[in-house]
């Protein structure tokens, strides 16, 4: 037996052992609250759950005699397939019921009821995780992209999020709050306006609160670097208590950096046409060094560029590229007089000869 067949059997089993659950004991908060997280780890739960369900609501009129978890799982899937999502209508079932004029002892009765209740739970479950397959996002979600991947996600509150490359956020949407955290990486929020929710954005060293905004957040190992394109933020140092927290109100076109220390530094970070452009997979460098040049590249691509002469570095360089090609970058550096730009698989190497100085 393959283990995706074993799985499917264990949760198949813990479907059916719910529904003795449900029927031997009362529908407590407790019960409801530990039913409802069991059906929300997977949608697999919910439709292991619905298909026995199923069996269970077309048998048990027939007989008082309740069945174990083992008949109800073989009764499942002899009568659905093993692969089929049965769905459970619970105004369908309960409208049959009524109609039906064989009179029911009170046990059935109360049964009838309690099987309506249960098929509700089930219904809020399945309208969440259904949120979850179409839009990717539940409270306390967790959203990371590859190297040179970027995603845009749309929060539940209509917040709208683009994710830069390598990064890492998570959510938690709550009714006072919203709160999402940036673990690494980078990502440009265009907040929708609520000002009974405040929308608050933290990262390894800083705190960023915003109330209809469009911002931009990079966290890096050693500092935090914020730049704001519309509205304004307030922007708080992280680990010190709130009442000492430096911090420091940013504007649109303003932008400052939060460093390990705690220390706000104004007008640092990222230039903000870079910023602004980084979502259509521009980079924009206005007489940057060839060290940064690189640097930024190395965030989108797995083959990373190394200066081998150290000269180099401090090549000014002004332009705008193409964050997803990598060879038309590699085209602008070996058009420079004595650059040599190699493969040597793992890595792509700029150097100068020894006797030449830098261009």
């Amino acid at each position: 037996m393959d283990q995706d067949t074993q799985l499917k059997e264990q949760i198949a089993a813990e479907a059916a052992e719910w529904i003795v659950r449900l029927q031997e004991a009362d529908l407590s908060a407790a019960l409801r609250a530990e039913f409802v997280e069991w059906l929300l780890r997977s949608p697999d739960h919910v439709e292991e759950f619905l298909a026995i369900s199923r069996v269970w609501g077309e048998t048990q009129h027939a007989s008082e005699a309740r069945f174990d978890a083992d008949q109800l799982v073989a009764s499942a899937l002899l009568r659905s397939g093993a692969d089929n999502v049965i769905m459970l209508d619970p105004a369908r079932q309960v409208a049959k019921a009524d109609e039906d004029e064989v009179p029911h002892s009170p046990a059935i009765t109360a049964r009838k009821y309690r099987f309506s209740a249960v098929a509700a739970v089930v219904l809020v479950a399945v309208t969440a995780i259904t949120w979850l397959r179409i839009d990717g996002w539940m409270n306390s979600n967790i959203i990371r992209t590859a190297i040179g991947e970027q995603r845009s996600i749309t929060l539940a509150d209509g917040s709208i999020v683009d994710i830069n490359t390598d990064s890492e956020l998570r959510v938690d949407l709550e009714r006072g709050e919203r709160k999402l955290r940036l673990v690494r990486g980078e990502a440009r929020f265009k907040v929708a306006k609520d000002p009974k929710r405040p929308f608050i954005v933290a990262t390894p060293q800083a705190t960023i609160r915003a109330l209809g905004t469009i911002f931009n957040v990079r966290a890096e190992s050693e500092r935090t670097a914020v730049a704001v394109l519309e509205g304004h933020v307030l922007v708080r140092e992280f680990e010190a208590p709130p009442g000492d927290r430096a911090h420091i109100e940013l504007k649109a076109g303003q932008q400052a950096a939060v460093n390990v220390t705690g220390e706000i530094v104004p007008a640092a970070g990222p230039p903000i046409e870079r910023v602004a452009q980084w979502t259509n997979r521009r980079l924009v460098f206005r007489q940057e060094p060839l060290a940064v040049v690189v640097a930024e590249f190395n965030r989108y691509h797995r083959t990373p560029i190394r200066i081998e002469t150290p000269q180099l570095a401090g090549l000014l360089i002004s332009g705008t590229f193409d964050s997803s090609d990598l060879n038309s970058l590699l085209e602008y550096f070996a058009r420079f007089e004595n650059v040599t730009v190699e493969r040597d698989g793992d890595s792509i190497r700029l150097s100068l000869p020894s006797a030449h100085p830098p261009p």
